[in-house]
């Protein structure tokens, strides 16, 4: 019969080898990897018996901590012990269980870890990255621990490992926010002021009253200063201030005590219940908080400066400092006692009033209110690195001269000038200095990092990622809430009628209600510049809902990416497209605004004459117009005409294509168009485009033209504008010449709001659709007019090469004596070139990069690698399909999505007055 006892080992004299080379392989190890003294002795005393099987954890922050720990139960149960025992002439067989075994005392110490640390919501990388390297060195000696039971304390072992392993993972995955930065930021500063002020008090002077204070951090400091000026008195240690009184009234007691009575001292320091007692006790007239709240800052200053007067005239009888420093000699280290008041002095103020309200707003805004104030935070915190590198210097110029004059000297034997700090005191005053100045982890290396971190973490460049991120998560949201599931699940009596949450993902669909930064210019906060990385921030084109869904198949992500390129025209005002706004609308309303202030174009509606005639016959492969679709206006569209005359075409496909009675006859109803019209219709497409708010489908079935009278040669880029202009300009300048293109600037009408001005105050601007030739046989020379160009007239003589005097246009005559001829010429002429630059854009505006060639001819858009003229990097083919849509948007902005599988974002700016900007999702 078996019987259940506890197998007690001997005592560590009597181990057998085996467990004495397992306890020394324990011990190396564990002191290896782990810090913390209490688990470091493993082999002495009996401080890891065994405890009880039991969890222990009554709620846990991480999951595979407390998987570890019952894998670790589990195995400790399941062991057993059998011995035999003889009793007389009869041998028993007993199971027992291991209490001192260095196998027992391992699990102890795990056990103890992971119990600790289930419930730590704040573990650091790096304590469970020393118990992963316990774990994988412990794996190493298999041979070590030989075991007979099923579960064997190896594969325990192994299993213990991959939960911590997983823990790592985890905790390296979880991003830090600016809240948990700014945090770490205040803790790191109120260690580093309180050693930095106990140095002071200690290093260089002889204040022996200081060996009969518990510590010297700033909190017990406090209660010991003088009742006259503590603004705490409720908190003030009578024996202490009795203790400290002569302290106090030195020189540099003095300083001390008015670095400590600062109210920023007490933000950093102190909680919310000192902050509330501190107002109270500075609402009452007369007490000492109340004064010293006066002026805080004038009261310090004219301090040092009467410190530093009496240190140069030599009245030192009153200093506080050791006998050594007191010695003529010794001034540039008295200097430097006093610089270093003065940096404690800034930094308290950056910290305690500047660093802690970033924090609230962190606190309460998350990483987007940080982000959004970072106009304001970036250069604070580039004060407190300054700040905290002159406090470094000014303190190791001290201690060195401390360990010079007093601790140096000392040890040689030499004879010092009286009255010398005691023992004690240049113990604390060294251990104070290494905490805070010395070695890799003292507290001044870790802020330094903690405060570049913060910085990159609220970089104005995270901001379109954080927007979309919330975007796509209330997208998600949105979309549980109205299924089925969810509506099965709550039942009836959950509400039916719910805000929609899909406009969260929309940053730049309307401007934002929180403002926390004004609107002024403070800087280039653009997207990096590496082309690998695509960009985050969202197109500024959206489509409109209706040609979201009747698009949704054909633009499926799972066949392909949709690529858009923009042109706009910046003129003379291209810095400010680099404005800083509270919001991407804001900063799109600001740059147009500036554009229309600034231009001295205006766009007038087409004259009656040149409006084309009525059409007489009827398409008949177009189907009737409804009633509905002639008396209102279609609901995707923007624009300033009538509601009343829209017609819709039905193209192949069952795409709808709108059409206003105003502007002619619909694209569908015109006439075949002759080969010699063609030129002339291209030459003012941008223009019509600029000026027609309509959607029209450039499709085969509905090539038409009108003959037209001679037009205008509006392309910026041909060469019969470069002969008008050397002949109507008597000046011809270089640079003028690369102005040219502003020739197309969409400047609108003054005398009414714009679509552009409408949606920007409450609505949102939707963009304008044009349909582009889809065919392979399509080329921009077989292209139909679809409306008579916009008349640009300027307000004042123009001064520059591209805006000619009025009456001076140049009229480009059509001619007919050859078609193929005129065909050909106008691929020649009319191919669009233009030295272009790369760009990026954020919700700042746009930033300029490497410039490049681009070229329009045919029906392919050429992009040329950077610094070439000859090697071609894009290719865009239009005829093929490639260019999905033509949308004209705001002031001047022309967008051309374009359907590409697997191609990064590019941007492009045009010299200095035409740009271009390409942007796509990989």
């Amino acid at each position: 019969m078996s019987s259940l006892v506890s197998a007690v080992l001997p005592s560590s004299g009597n181990w057998n080898t085996l467990q004495r080379s397992q306890l020394d392989v324990l011990q190396t190890l564990v002191k290896k990897h782990i810090e913390d003294p209490a688990l470091t002795e493993i082999a002495s005393g009996n401080d890891f018996a065994i405890t009880s099987t039991e969890r222990g954890v009554p709620r846990y922050e991480h999951s595979h901590l407390v998987a570890a720990l019952d894998v670790l139960l589990e195995y400790q149960r399941n062991r057993k012990t059998t011995y035999f025992t003889m009793m007389g002439t009869r041998a028993q067989t007993s199971i027992g269980t291991y209490r001192h075994d260095p196998r027992t005392r391992l699990i102890e110490l795990l056990k103890r870890w992971l119990r600790t640390h289930a419930a730590n919501p704040n573990i650091s990388e790096e304590e469970v990255r020393r118990l992963c390297g316990l774990c994988r060195d412990l794996l190493n000696y298999p041979n070590l621990f030989p075991s007979r039971n099923k579960t064997s304390f190896m594969h325990a072992l192994s299993e213990v490992y991959e939960h911590l392993e997983l823990q790592l993972r985890q905790v390296l995955e979880r991003d830090r926010t600016c809240a948990e930065l700014a945090a770490r930021c205040l803790s790191l500063s109120r260690n580093l002021v309180s050693d930095a002020i106990a140095f002071l008090l200690l290093g260089a002077t002889h204040l022996t009253q200081t060996d009969s204070l518990p510590s010297l951090e700033v909190v017990v400091l406090w209660q010991s200063l003088p009742a006259r000026g503590n603004p705490l008195p409720s908190r003030a240690d009578p024996q202490l201030q009795k203790t400290m009184q002569d302290a106090w009234q030195t020189l540099v007691g003095s300083l001390i005590t008015a670095l400590l009575s600062l109210r920023w001292t007490f933000h950093l320091f102190a909680g919310v219940g000192t902050e509330e007692e501190l107002k109270t006790l500075t609402d009452a007239p007369g007490s000492p908080a109340s004064l010293a709240a006066d002026k805080p800052a004038e009261n310090a200053m004219a301090l040092i400066k009467r410190v530093r007067e009496e240190f140069e005239a030599g009245r030192l009888k009153s200093s506080g400092l050791a006998g050594p420093f007191r010695e003529p000699l010794q001034q540039e280290s008295r200097e430097q006692m006093l610089l270093a008041v003065e940096a404690l002095f800034d930094l308290l103020y950056l910290q305690g009033e500047v660093l802690s309200h970033f924090h609230r707003i962190s606190d309460s805004l998350g990483d987007y209110g940080m982000i959004r104030v970072s106009s304001w935070l970036h250069p604070c915190l580039d004060s407190v690195i300054e700040k905290v590198q002159r406090l470094q210097t000014c303190l190791k110029g001290l201690n060195k001269s401390v360990d010079s004059e007093l601790i140096i000297a000392k040890a040689r034997g030499r004879a010092l000038k009286k009255p010398l700090p005691t023992e004690r005191m240049s113990a604390r005053a060294h251990a104070a200095m290494e905490r805070a100045l010395v070695g890799p982890d003292c507290h001044l290396v870790a802020l330094m990092q903690s405060l570049e971190e913060l910085k990159a973490r609220s970089s104005p460049e995270r901001l379109p990622h954080v927007v979309e991120g919330l975007g796509d998560a209330c997208m998600q949201l949105q979309n549980v809430l109205t299924s089925s599931q969810f509506r099965a699940r709550v039942g009836d009596t959950f509400p039916h009628h719910l805000p929609s949450l899909a406009n969260l993902s929309r940053a730049n669909s309307r401007p934002a209600t929180l403002r926390l930064s004004d609107e002024e210019t403070m800087g280039d906060y653009s997207e990096p510049e590496e082309e690998k990385e695509a960009c985050a921030s969202r197109a500024i084109c959206l489509p409109s809902a209706g040609t979201a869904k009747a698009k949704a198949e054909e633009d499926s992500p799972a066949h392909s990416s949709m690529h858009s390129a923009c042109f706009y025209l910046f003129g003379q005002a291209e810095a400010s497209a680099r404005r800083r706004s509270g919001s991407l609308p804001a900063a799109v309303r600001a740059t147009f605004n500036s554009l229309r202030q600034k231009t001295s174009w205006e766009l007038k509606e087409p004259s009656s004459s040149s409006l084309p005639a009525p059409a007489t016959t009827k398409s008949t492969t177009a189907p009737a117009p409804s009633p509905a679709s002639q008396t209102s206006t279609p609901a995707e569209l923007v624009t300033e005409l009538p509601a009343d005359g829209w017609i819709s075409h039905v193209r192949n496909g069952g795409r709808v294509s709108w059409h206003h009675t105003s502007l002619g006859p619909a694209p569908w109803e015109r006439p075949a168009a002759r080969p010699e019209d063609t030129r002339d219709e291209l030459f003012g497409a941008k223009a019509c485009m600029e000026a027609s708010p309509v959607s029209y489908p450039f499709d085969d079935s509905s090539m038409r033209s009108i003959t037209s009278p001679q037009r205008r040669d509006t392309n910026p880029f041909s060469d019969a504008l470069a002969e008008e202009a050397e002949q109507t300009n008597p000046f011809p300048d270089a640079d003028q010449h690369d102005q040219q293109g502003e020739i197309f600037a969409a400047c609108k009408d003054k005398s009414k709001p714009s679509p552009v001005s409408r949606a920007t105050e409450g609505a949102r601007a939707e963009p304008l659709s044009f349909g582009l030739p889809r065919e392979a046989g399509m080329t921009p020379s077989t292209a139909s007019r679809t409306q008579s160009p916009a008349v640009l007239e300027p307000e004042a003589p123009a001064t520059l090469l591209s805006r000619p005097q009025e009456g001076q246009r140049k009229e480009v005559p059509s001619t007919s004596a050859d078609p193929a001829s005129s065909a050909a010429s106008f691929l020649q002429r009319g191919c669009l070139r233009a030295e272009v630059q790369r760009l990026t854009t954020s919700v700042q505006g746009w930033k300029f990069h490497d410039s490049r060639s681009l070229l329009i001819t045919g029906s392919q858009l050429l992009i040329y690698d950077k610094g070439s003229a000859d090697q071609v990097k894009t290719v865009v083919d239009i005829s093929a399909g490639e260019v999905e849509r033509c949308n004209l948007l705001y002031d001047g902005v022309l967008s051309l999505e374009v359907r590409r599988k697997r191609r990064r974002s590019l941007a492009w700016a045009a010299g200095s007055s035409f740009s271009f900007f390409y942007r796509g999702r990989a």
